[in-house]
């Protein structure tokens, strides 16, 4: 799926939204997150009916491709650190509510 446009609708159910989350974090901000479904509609039509609609398609996929190396969706070591810093986080609640019991 790397350096595919996604045109996606955030507002009824939580695929929308997961795929409004994964569009920003490839750096591509809102040009294909519709506001409303006539938007959706719109965005969608333009882009099938003309060659304008291609080209621009082909250009989002140039720039998708170019921010691999910058975009937060592929910077593997920040959500690692992450995650790592919820999970040391998670064991010291978990010792803290342990703490009295040790006594």
């Amino acid at each position: 799926w790397e350096g595919l446009p996604v045109l996606t609708l955030p507002v009824v159910r939580m695929a929308g939204r997961v795929g409004a989350s994964v569009v920003r974090a490839a750096g591509e901000g809102a040009r294909m997150i519709a506001r409303n479904e006539e938007d959706y509609a719109d965005i969608a039509h333009a882009v099938a009916s003309s060659h304008r609609g291609l080209t621009w398609l082909v250009q989002v996929r140039r720039e998708l491709l170019a921010r691999r190396t910058s975009a937060v969706l592929y910077d593997v070591a920040r959500w690692t650190n992450g995650l790592e810093k919820a999970l040391f986080c998670l064991w010291d609640l978990h010792a803290l509510s342990h703490a009295s019991q040790r006594i």
